[in-house]
């Protein structure tokens, strides 16, 4: 039997409470209703000051929020301030606007419970369940949520400025456009987490785990800690608002898994241009801050991503001069950042040109050219040094009497062809070695 299915305890949310019950919790309202002056108390329930006061149940606070119910269900005159709700099971509860503020509701089950717009300032929820939890808006500022299960919990736009949220769960949480400004989010659990447009200036995320977690358009400053964030290749970081080049230290971060970014995903073939764009401009802007704490390497694999992913762009453009010169770089030099695959060509062409040497010296003709060659058979290192001194001397030093000879002919298109694998390894080696520094 799993939780959905397990009988509520007598004690939870929903269930009845006894006259007496009724009595003593409406005793407690009526004193503070007569009290011209509570002093430190800041709530009928306030248990900070007055150790007689019971704990109260998810039976009571039901009780209690059918008696505060406004129109369109807000909790606004439910006060439990600085209550004692330890360990209350309220799941699925209603409380909505309920002011909660300095409550105690460490291991509290509030599993499926609307807290949307409620006031949960300094409350204690360490350790407590908010699997699901409908915190939209929630002011949870200075709270305590060290180890809380918040797996899936909706807090768009809730405001957590100075929360502790250490070690918390929040693996599939929405936090965007929320106030997490100098929270402390060390250890949090943020996998495919949803942080866009979230305030994270001054935060505090000491190795947190952002495996496949959205950041894209996150507020971030030079006081934002992430040493030791672990990011991998589905973690989407585009658009975030840096603070400025090299603001953020980016050094300590985990980036071995992210030879990827997680702005990639569902962006296809037949994806919109403007979506291939925001791809290619998260690959610039993360590789731009990386370059600028010296992480050059880190750097150059995303500047090459995004030059892999520009050809989305041009396919949607229909620039296509553009996607032919595009797929000729990135086929023979990787954009500049795969020296080897220079190097390859070079002696693809070399040998290749070598071996239809030897071919067109023993009466090959190709093109369909007139006659074949004057040449005398060539040796196989004939062939090649023919080879090696028509790819780097333009094809003005072979052994002919005629320019139609079939050599000739090959030999000149040997000397176009190393022409611009030469252009590309001179731009590859100057961008890897003089480039970046």
């Amino acid at each position: 039997m799993n939780d959905s299915q397990a009988p509520k305890p007598a004690d939870a949310w929903g269930q009845p409470i006894s006259a007496e019950r009724q009595a003593e919790l409406q005793g407690c309202l009526d004193q503070w209703a007569a009290e011209t002056e509570h002093g430190e108390r800041q709530g009928p329930f306030d248990w900070i000051f007055d150790d007689a006061t019971v704990r109260l149940t998810g039976a009571d606070v039901f009780w209690l929020a059918g008696r505060a119910r406004k129109p369109l269900g807000a909790m606004s005159d439910l006060h439990l301030e600085r209550a004692n709700l330890v360990g209350a099971h309220l799941e699925g509860a209603w409380l909505t606007e309920a002011h909660l503020e300095g409550a105690t509701l460490t291991r509290a089950r509030l599993d499926g419970a609307t807290l949307a717009q409620a006031h949960l300032e300094e409350a204690d929820l360490s350790l407590a369940h908010l699997d699901g939890a409908d915190l939209r808006n929630a002011h949870l500022e200075c709270a305590n949520l060290i180890e809380a299960h918040m797996e899936g919990a909706n807090l768009y736009q809730a405001y957590l400025r100075e929360t502790d949220l250490g070690i918390a769960r929040l693996e599939r949480a929405t936090l965007s456009s929320a106030h997490l400004e100098g929270a402390d989010l060390r250890q949090a659990h943020l996998e495919n987490a949803k942080l866009v447009e979230a305030h994270l200036e001054g935060a505090r995320l000491t190795e947190a785990h952002l495996e496949a977690a959205t950041l894209r358009g996150a507020w971030l400053n030079s006081k934002t800690v992430m040493t030791g964030a672990i990011v991998n290749r589905r973690t989407a970081l585009g658009d975030i608002q840096w603070g400025g080049v090299g603001a953020v230290n980016l050094t300590s971060v985990t980036w071995r898994k992210a030879r990827t970014l997680g702005d990639e995903r569902g962006v296809g073939p037949w994806s919109r241009a403007v979506a291939h764009e925001g791809v290619v401009r998260a690959y610039r802007q993360v590789a731009e801050q990386l370059r600028a704490q010296g992480m050059s390497e880190m750097a150059d694999r995303y500047v090459y991503r995004a030059q892999v992913r520009q050809r989305g762009v041009l396919l949607r453009r229909l620039r296509l001069p553009q996607l032919f010169g595009a797929w000729v770089l990135a086929v023979l030099a990787g954009y500049g950042y795969r020296p080897g695959r220079t190097i390859f060509w070079y002696f693809v062409v070399v040998t290749g040109f070598t071996a239809m040497y030897i071919q067109a010296s023993n009466g090959w003709v190709p093109f369909g050219l007139p006659a074949p060659s004057t040449i005398a058979p060539l040796q196989w290192y004939e062939a090649l040094i023919l080879s090696v001194s028509a790819f780097h001397g333009r094809g003005f030093f072979q052994p002919v009497q005629r320019l139609g000879d079939p050599i000739a002919v090959l030999a000149a298109i040997e000397a176009v062809l190393g022409l611009f694998i030469e252009i590309s390894f001179i731009a590859t080696f100057t961008r890897r070695y003089f480039g970046n520094r």
